[in-house]
């Protein structure tokens, strides 16, 4: 009879056997569903899976702080309008309150927006003490509440590569608009506080994007894409990943071949690692490019971490289009939460 590993033992497998240990002849001993715990203090004995070829490279740049930027504060006022307009409406496809409590539930980008204001220069513990302080701002997701209800950076958990950070990398790009080195540095930042290795690597790239879309003229998917193949030369299996994803789409075959193609190649992943959800956000920014509506649709159908697939996806099609075309009916909010974010006299702010 089989074991039924779940909760919190189910974690520690997943992510294991996503960061390339071969768990399988530990699998065949064990037992007692409590048992994972002990892999927390044995975990670099295990073998390694000969197949495994996805473990994040972590001597990637990180980007870099005090660049001058020089954009039209009408451009940066109607990107800003549109990011926040593109979560809000993600929140309300998806039936989850679109408001500041519900996208504090779901990203906390207003508790961003105040360590922003007061900490860019803060270390991973800094920003973990204001999540801390705040404890009702921060976001509802499995790595960010496992930190704060223990308030401690352990150096390893069972969430360290999932997608929360991604959430909000769209913000850092808006901040720092035009300037995507410094939007992937404290996007960078932001995400170690919880992640490591592609939790960190595709929250910078998703911020990159997020700041280019604001000057470059170029159609959403190329930015998107030409900012992962930038970043894939440190990371050469996503290379070939990122090249055969534009291939099957460029063949026009069906979105559903993506997906089950994800499914199979990151079988027993958690449902939240970064990897695969951040594929699925480049796969459906190619196959749904122009309709805004179907795409959440089929982000919900492809599963994993679907809200902050969404959110990501809405975010960045706000941040392309300043907001045009899409409902608005929190006008108020986004009118208070512009005129903050212009106040700031941060780092490298050039209007």
């Amino acid at each position: 009879m089989e074991t039924d590993w779940t909760g919190f033992s189910r974690d520690i497998l997943q992510q294991a056997w996503a960061e390339g240990y071969d768990i399988q002849p530990w699998l065949r001993r064990a037992s007692n569903p409590s048992e994972p715990m002990s892999l927390l203090g044995t975990l670099s004995s295990l073998p390694r899976r000969p197949a495994a070829h996805y473990q994040a490279n972590t001597s990637f740049p990180v980007g870099s702080l005090f660049v001058a930027r020089r954009i039209q504060s009408e451009q940066l006022i109607s990107g800003i309008r549109g990011l926040w307009t593109g979560a809000l409406r993600t929140l309300r496809a998806l039936s989850l309150p679109d408001d500041e409590a519900g996208l504090s539930n779901e990203a906390h980008w207003p508790l961003n927006l105040l360590i922003g204001r007061t900490g860019w220069s803060y270390e991973p513990d800094q920003f973990l003490q204001v999540w801390v302080q705040h404890g009702t701002e921060v976001q509802h997701t499995r790595a960010e509440q496992y930190l704060w209800q223990g308030n401690q950076r352990p150096l390893w958990h069972p969430y360290r590569e999932a997608s929360g950070a991604m959430r909000r990398a769209p913000l850092w790009g808006a901040l720092y608009a035009g300037t995507p080195d410094q939007a992937g540095w404290a996007a960078a930042r932001d995400a170690q506080t919880t992640y490591v290795g592609w939790g960190v690597w595709t929250s910078m790239v998703v911020a990159q994007a997020a700041a280019r879309l604001f000057t470059d003229r170029l159609p959403l998917a190329v930015v998107f894409m030409q900012t992962a193949e930038q970043f894939s030369v440190h990371q050469p299996n996503l290379a070939e990943m990122l090249a055969v994803c534009q291939a099957t789409y460029e063949d026009e075959r069906p979105w559903e071949e993506w997906v089950r193609h994800l499914e199979a190649t990151f079988s027993f992943y958690p449902f939240d690692h970064s990897l695969p959800n951040f594929l699925i956000i480049a796969g459906s920014l190619l196959w749904y490019q122009r309709n805004h509506d179907t795409v959440f649709r089929a982000l919900r159908q492809a599963g994993w971490d679907t809200t902050g697939n969404s959110l990501v996806v809405g975010a960045l099609q706000g941040c392309a289009n300043g907001g045009h075309g899409l409902s608005d009916r929190t006008n108020p909010f986004l009118d208070a939460v512009v005129s903050k974010i212009l106040s700031w006299n941060h780092p490298g702010s050039r209007l």
